[in-house]
């Protein structure tokens, strides 16, 4: 069996403690940053081999960092508590965390800021526009990591169940500067500053950088089981690690005068960390079982082309005046960043109100259109009603003409059956003897006086229905008292005019 060595500073066994790894692979590294130092420590290995683990579990106990602690909790810890003791310097940290998105950088202590844009100054490559904020302890610290970490791009795979899919960079920022104490070394300091005719002489401040670099872990498709989105990340991921090592072997190669580090976000800003002004430390992360030695090789060779670099770290030092203006120019850039966000707003509000505008004049037109609508309506109504009533007129005045003519034909006709009744009476009283008529004469006037009250009892009933015919409103109404009419007219005349109406015998 072929064997391949490789030479490391360091190989630490699976039983070796998170305090372990931070005192070989980073404590050094971290004082050195509180010396003006740039430092950066980097975690390389397959997806599922442990670097997430080995640099941010962040479990902590009173305030403390455990023994589980990893890299970047020790990390604060150690420049908190170095700070603390240092009674002749004051210092200021602050923090940014960042990550690497399919090629998109993303501010995940503000993750509305998506796509920032890498810029190169006279202190190296930075971000544009990225948040930076205070810390004063290791709580502070811990409470910023585990807020970008709510953030990250997480997802299940068949190699592990929280797969990083996003390169994370945590930057904290130490300022160094010497204190005075005493009245004459602040008279002395004053003295140094005064203006003169040329130069002000400023205080000089150490700035160190510490670069804590979570790199997304290399994976295959058909080990993993990644598909769609998951893929796509994948292969993203594969593509910026294929250009660290491109950019490595570059490095480590005398011959070769170009270093592509142009050709992805994360070789660009790891820039000064590949052999730049920067003291760079490598955590290579394998996995302890033999289905996965192809993917540990591969590993362990990057760390073996890494272990060629030589990097060029000076001390950071800046004029008082300097940090200052640079921390103002800071502030006035994002200040115009949230002011271009706040106008962005405002244009987008004031778009909201023209539409709004615009939909208030849409819905005032509509109503405009429904009441002039309603008004046609109305219009077409009240001239349908007219016409009806006009033609309800007609029909009543026809109704009323009608039963008029009618009432009118009967009446005459039972007068006339009256007078042909009177003409037979006296036809039959004068055809009788004297004496019977003479001993009857009672009989005939109560016969008259029945007659007489039933004519008069059905002419009122005829006269109360003509009234009635005059003061209806509406054909149903008007035609059950034509009805009426009709029926009193029938009953009275059948009553005067059928053969066996009741006679009257004079005995």
């Amino acid at each position: 069996m072929d064997f391949t060595e490789f030479q490391f500073d360091a190989v630490l066994p699976p039983t070796a403690l998170q305090v372990d790894v931070y005192n070989m692979a980073a404590r050094a590294v971290v004082l050195d940053v509180l010396n003006g130092y740039n430092g950066t420590i980097m975690a390389y290995g397959q997806t599922g081999a442990g670097k997430t683990y080995t640099l941010s579990d962040n479990l902590t106990n009173g305030g403390g960092v455990t023994s589980v602690g990893g890299i970047i909790p020790r990390s604060a810890a150690e420049i908190f508590d170095r700070a603390g003791l240092d009674q002749d310097y004051e210092f200021h940290v602050s923090m940014s965390y960042i990550q690497i998105y399919m090629e998109q950088i993303q501010d995940l202590l503000r993750p509305e800021s998506c796509n920032m844009q890498i810029r190169e100054g006279m202190n190296g490559v930075y971000v544009s526009g990225v948040e930076e904020v205070q810390v004063k302890s290791v709580e502070d610290t811990m409470k910023l990591l585990m807020l970008g970490d709510r953030h990250r791009c997480l997802s299940f795979t068949k190699l592990n169940a929280h797969s990083s899919r996003s390169h994370t960079i945590v930057i904290l920022t130490v300022e160094k500067k010497a204190k005075y104490k005493t009245s004459e070394q602040k008279a002395e300091l004053a003295d140094r500053r005064r203006v003169s005719s040329c130069f002000v002489e400023s205080e000089r401040v150490l700035v160190g950088k510490l670069f804590l670099v979570d790199l997304a872990g290399s994976e295959r498709l058909k080990k993993s089981g990644s598909e769609g989105i998951r893929a796509s990340e994948a292969m993203s991921v594969n593509l910026s690690l294929t250009c660290l090592g491109k950019c490595i072997s570059a490095r480590a190669d005398p011959a070769i005068t170009h270093v592509p580090f142009r050709d992805s976000k994360l070789t660009r800003l790891l820039q000064e960390s590949l052999g730049g002004n920067a003291k760079t430390s490598l955590v290579i992360n394998i996995a302890p079982c033999s289905e996965y030695l192809q993917e540990s090789m591969s590993s362990l060779h990057f760390g073996s082309r890494a272990m060629k670099l030589t990097t060029q770290a000076v001390v950071n030092v800046e004029e008082e005046f300097r940090v200052l203006t640079r921390n103002l120019q800071e502030t006035v850039n994002l200040q115009d960043e949230k002011l271009q966000h706040l106008e962005a707003s405002v244009l987008s509000k004031d778009e909201q109100l023209v539409q709004a505008q615009q939909s208030l004049a849409e819905k005032a037109r509509q109503v405009e259109l429904l009441r002039e609508e309603q008004n046609r309506f109305n219009h077409k109504f009240m001239e349908q009603l007219r016409v009806k009533d006009e033609s309800w007129k007609n029909r009543l005045e026809n109704v009323r003409s009608s039963a008029t003519n009618i009432h009118q034909k009967r009446i005459e006709n039972l007068q006339d059956e009256l007078t042909r009744l009177k003409n037979a009476e006296n036809q039959y009283a004068l055809s009788r003897p004297t004496h019977v008529i003479n001993n009857n004469a009672a009989k005939d006037l109560a016969a008259q006086i029945i007659q007489r009250a039933y004519k008069q009892h059905y002419v009122a009933m005829l006269y109360k229905e003509k009234k009635k015919l005059e003061v209806v409103v509406g054909y149903q109404l008007m035609a059950n008292s034509a009805v009426r009419v009709l029926k009193g007219i029938q009953l009275l005349d059948e009553l005067f005019t059928r053969k066996n109406f009741p006679k009257l015998s004079l005995r």
